[in-house]
């Protein structure tokens, strides 16, 4: 936000919220050197020729194109309570999800796959499926293992495989 005029620019405690207001998932960040006002605030000033910034970070919760706003309202032109509009838009794409999983301990020879070597893990919800699966007997010699993870959060996240 830039004053290119001969007077500090007043930012208007809010009634209400916050002061700019931002759109859902964005969120300003500690980058930001403009007033953020709240209802416990006093008014915030930009003085004539001085330059401040709105720092906006991108927090999506689902996958796709995000359109939002970041608007301060002030007293710039003379206006009481003019407000100034900062357009925003974002793409999300859907995370992976993390999985642990330990390369597993040989097994005997005969011995069928079981939850000792099919212990992936992940700190988000969701199902593992293994290949080969459990109770499989495995060929002599070294064999490759592999797992899906399916999150229950599918809007966010994509299926996660090791």
């Amino acid at each position: 936000m830039a004053n290119i005029g001969n007077a500090s620019v007043t930012v208007s405690v809010p009634g209400t919220g916050n002061n700019p207001s931002v759109s859902a998932y964005f969120q300003l960040d500690n980058a930001t050197t403009c007033p953020e006002l709240n209802t416990a605030s006093s008014p915030g000033t930009l003085a004539a020729g001085l330059v401040c910034n709105y720092a906006v970070d991108f927090a999506p919760t689902i996958a796709g194109s995000v359109s939002g706003s970041v608007i301060v309202t002030d007293n710039s032109l003379g206006v009481t309570a003019a407000t100034q509009t900062i357009s925003l838009t974002a793409t999300a794409t859907k995370g992976t999800p993390p999985i642990s999983w330990s390369n597993p301990a040989a097994i005997t020879y005969g011995a069928a796959l079981s939850a000792t070597q099919l212990n992936a893990s992940s700190t988000l919800a969701g199902a593992f499926v293994y290949s080969p699966t459990s109770g499989t007997v495995l060929a002599a010699g070294s064999q490759t293992l592999a797992v899906t993870f399916n999150p229950t959060d599918t809007d966010r996240l994509q299926l996660g495989d090791r």
